[in-house]
C-alpha cells in the first residue's frame, strides 16, 4: 500500500516538490511514495484512476508554491476551476476520504483563503500547513513532516492525534520551522553524530592551543619545583587545559544556538 501521496503543480512547484520527494524516499523508500500520475491507461476514466490512486494513501502531502492558485489552462480560465484539473480530483478525493491532508508551502506563501477555493476544495484552507525556507537548512525544516507522516502511516494511529494536519492554517508552522532550524544538530531530542563529532574536534583543538599556552608560559615565567617538571607538569598542563576547552566550546554552542532562535 503506498502511504504517502504528493500532489503538486508542476507549472508551479515542481523542483520544490521534487526535494520534499526525494527526502520521503529517503526515510519511508520510494514504493512508498507516490509523485506522479504518468502511466494511466488508455481508455481509462482518470478520474477513477486517480481517486483509486489516492484512495491507497494514508496522507497527502498537497505542495503549494506562489502560482498555485492563478495557474491557467491554454483557455485562459484558471485550472483549479476546472472539475477535469488533476491537482483538484487529487485533493477533493483526499477530503472525501478522510485522508489526513498536510500541506507545505514555501516561506514565502501563505495559505489559501477559503473564499479563493472552489467549493469542493474549501476544508484545505483550514489545514495546519508547514512553512519552508529555500535555505541550505531545507532538510532539517522537513524533520517535523518526517515525524508527522511516521505518526500517520502508524498503524491504528487516529487522525485525532496528528498535530500538524489538523487545526487554523499556519498556526504552528511558523514555531515548527524555528524549532527545526535551531535544534538543526539535534534529533528527536538526541544530539546527533554530526554534532557530537564537532564538538569534540573544537574541544580537542582547544585543548591543544591552552596546553601548549600553559606549558609554555610555566616554563618561561614560574620557577618550578624539580619534581612537578616532565610528567607532572604536563597532566596538570593537559587537565587545566581540557576543562577550559570545555568550558569555551560549551559557551559558544549555547551562544550560537541562543542566536538561531533569535532570542
Amino acid at each position: 500500500m503506498t502511504k504517502i501521496f504528493i500532489n503538486y503543480r508542476r507549472d508551479d512547484s515542481a523542483h520544490f516538490a521534487g526535494r520534499i520527494c526525494e527526502r520521503l524516499e529517503r526515510e519511508f523508500g520510494s514504493n512508498d511514495v507516490f509523485m506522479d500520475v504518468d502511466n494511466i491507461p488508455l481508455g481509462v476514466d482518470f478520474r477513477q484512476h486517480l481517486h483509486d490512486a489516492v484512495s491507497r494513501c494514508s496522507v497527502m502531502i498537497v505542495v503549494i508554491g506562489d502560482k498555485w492558485l492563478q495557474v491557467i489552462d491554454d483557455s485562459g480560465a484558471r485550472r483549479l476551476d476546472d472539475p477535469k484539473d488533476f491537482v483538484r480530483i487529487e485533493i477533493e478525493s483526499a477530503i472525501k476520504n478522510e485522508i489526513v491532508i498536510i500541506p507545505v508551502l514555501p516561506a514565502n506563501v501563505a495559505m489559501p483563503r477559503e473564499e479563493d477555493l472552489p467549493e469542493t476544495l474549501r476544508p484545505l484552507a483550514f489545514r495546519n500547513a508547514l512553512s519552508v525556507s529555500h535555505t541550505t537548512k531545507f532538510q532539517n525544516q522537513l524533520d517535523p513532516l518526517v515525524e508527522t507522516v511516521r505518526r500517520v502511516t502508524a498503524v491504528d494511529t487516529p487522525v485525532e492525534a496528528i498535530v500538524v494536519a489538523e487545526g487554523p492554517a499556519h498556526v504552528a508552522s511558523e514555531s515548527i520551522r524555528q524549532t527545526s532550524e535551531a535544534q538543526c544538530d539535534v534529533h528527536d531530542g538526541q544530539i546527533t553524530t554530526a554534532s557530537i563529532l564537532k564538538y569534540s574536534f573544537w574541544t580537542a583543538v582547544l585543548t591543544v592551543a591552552i596546553m601548549f599556552l600553559t606549558v609554555t608560559t610555566l616554563y618561561w615565567t614560574v620557577e618550578i619545583p624539580e619534581k612537578l617538571r616532565g610528567g607532572t607538569l604536563f597532566s596538570l598542563a593537559l587537565l587545566w587545559s581540557l576543562l577550559i576547552a570545555v568550558a569555551l566550546v560549551e559557551i559558544i554552542r549555547r551562544k550560537r544556538r541562543k542566536n538561531d532562535v533569535g532570542v
